[in-house]
Parts: structure tokens; sequence; C-alpha cells
């Protein structure tokens, strides 16, 4: 029993290390060389959606407002532009505003937290009165366990 067992269990291993070089989308690029102008990042391309490490450089000077607001790289190993946006702008060349990340102010946080106790505390008494209702329609009704029956014409 235990060899089919190993057998097994070296199956699933080789299955799942055969789906990771499948399915795996990292890619490990050596560093820069000494003397060029580069970093090493992980990033995620719209040629490669899985992150990657790779390197890149700033812009040339003529493609410096390719970013509307952020900072132009150019990813030397995927021959791409990349912007890195700036805090509160997202997509392919900082264009859209990120409304996600604004943060609530306190009256705001504080009528959610108080509407949020209000609808708990009404969903409660509707629960609680259908269950009052019920055991008092319940009980209003006569006990039917037991019939009168005729003994006299046996």
């Amino acid at each position: 029993m235990s060899y089919w067992r190993r057998i097994s269990s070296s199956l699933v291993f080789l299955g799942l290390h055969f789906l990771q070089i499948v399915w795996g989308k990292t890619t490990v690029a050596p560093l820069c060389k000494s003397g060029e102008n580069c970093t090493t990042a992980s990033v995620q391309t719209t040629a490669n959606p899985g992150v990657s490490l790779i390197r890149i450089v700033e812009c040339a000077a003529d493609i410096k407002n390719y970013c509307v607001n952020g900072q132009c790289l150019y990813l030397l190993d995927e021959d791409e532009h990349y912007c890195r946006c700036e805090q509160g702008y997202m997509g392919l060349r900082c264009t859209d505003t990120d409304i996600v990340r604004k943060t609530m102010t306190e009256e705001y946080l504080a009528l959610t937290i108080f509407l949020t106790a209000l609808l708990l505390l009404a969903i409660s008494l509707v629960v609680f009165f259908a269950y009052k209702w019920y055991t008092l329609k319940k009980s209003s009704q006569p006990n039917q366990k037991y019939k009168e029956v005729n003994t006299q014409g046996i």
C-alpha cells in the first residue's frame, strides 16, 4: 500500500511542477551590467500578464511626455514603454484618476456605521416580531391531536 502511495504522491508532485512550468509567467533576467544606467524591477506588461523581473531605464528625451501623470520608463527586455503613475492616477499613460484610493471622511464613516447599525436593528426587529406572530398564531389554534369517538354504536 505504501508503494502505491509513494508513486501517487510522486506523480502529483511532478504534475504540479509541470503546471507551474507551463502556467508560470515569471522570468528572471540578469541584473544590469556595471556602467549601464538601468535598474531591475518586477513589472506586469501588456505582452506578458505575469509579473517578470526585467531591466528598465528612463525614456529618451523625445518621449519624456509619454506619461501624462507619471514617470516614463523603457523596458529593455520587453522593448516597450511603461508608465509608473503618480498616486491618484492609473491607466496605460496615467490619464485616468483613481477614485478608489480616496479616503472616507469621518462624517461619512460615522453615517455609514450608523445606517448599518440601523439596518441590523430593523432586521432583528422584523425577525423578532415574525417569531412572536408565529408562536401566537400556533398557540391560538386548538390542539387537534385527539378526536372525539362515538362508542355507542359498537
